[in-house]
């Protein structure tokens, strides 16, 4: 899985490069289609990204979303991040993971490794930088909880929920941590009955007549309803899931930092 950030206005140039390599589109993402993803049997998978943060986190867009202006040259025709600039990235793609499904241990070894490998970074750049993006206290606590995790330190109440949160968020997260997230601030029964039930304008995205007669809505749930229990491999993930959240799950949502609160 390779990723790499490309200049946008050059898009129609990838086809001409990775198609002969014999690659094909597995995926076009973003909402103007700028991350492309191509897929070469058996296990090659490249991501070209033309912009580091989508539109669904607009302060991590704007902040990162400007092509090429904070990198600094490297060889041949390649541009690199400072080290500094590289870890404010590395701390909004965990921020993103963890608030929006969870994230692993791995995305924290990470961020200890890399501090300790660049002991001279400007932390005090760092910081003023995260505090840019409202990252900084998040950061701060996930140093404190990498010394519980990698250096032996004892844990306080707030590390002991991130750990146990992190522990059982698998690689990249899951269902019950983005369950979470959406539970937070309501009851479990408000949110499934939401999921169950949705508004006329979510109904209309796939059920275009719901929005010119509002009076076919309560027959569009049941058709979406049906739908939905007939499909190949649904177990009742939606009801499962919603109601398993634990409390400590979100708990620990609720450190600062989360951009989906801004």
């Amino acid at each position: 899985d390779l990723d790499i950030k490309y200049d946008k206005a050059r898009k129609n140039e990838l086809d001409e490069i990775m198609l002969p390599l014999g690659y094909t589109v597995a995926e076009v993402s973003c909402t103007d289609g700028v991350n492309i993803a191509y897929i070469k049997k058996p296990f090659m998978y490249i991501e070209f990204h033309g912009v580091l943060m989508d539109t669904d986190i607009p302060l991590y867009n704007s902040y990162f979303g400007t092509d090429f202006e904070r990198t600094v040259p490297d060889s041949g025709c390649r541009v690199k991040y400072t080290d500094e600039d590289f870890f404010v990235f590395m701390a909004a793609h965990l921020a993103k993971h963890y608030f929006l499904g969870g994230t692993g241990l791995r995305s924290l070894a990470d961020i200890w490794l890399f501090l300790r490998k660049k002991p001279g970074l400007d932390m005090n750049y760092i910081f003023e930088e995260l505090k840019k993006i409202k990252l900084d206290e998040f950061m701060k606590i996930i140093i404190g909880v990498n010394g519980v995790l990698f250096d032996g330190k004892a844990p306080n109440e707030t590390q002991k929920s991130v750990i146990s949160y992190i522990l059982g968020s698998g690689t990249y997260g899951t269902t019950e941590n983005r369950s979470a997230e959406n539970v937070k601030n309501q009851s479990k029964l408000k949110y499934l009955l939401g999921r169950l039930f949705p508004d006329r304008r979510f109904m209309a995205i796939n059920y275009p007549v719901v929005d010119k007669c509002v009076l076919l809505l309560p027959l569009f749930w049941v058709v979406r309803l049906v739908s939905t229990f007939i499909k190949k491999g649904y177990k009742g993930s939606d009801v499962d899931v919603v109601m398993n959240v634990s409390s400590a799950q979100v708990d620990a949502r609720k450190i600062p930092g989360n951009p989906l609160e801004e």
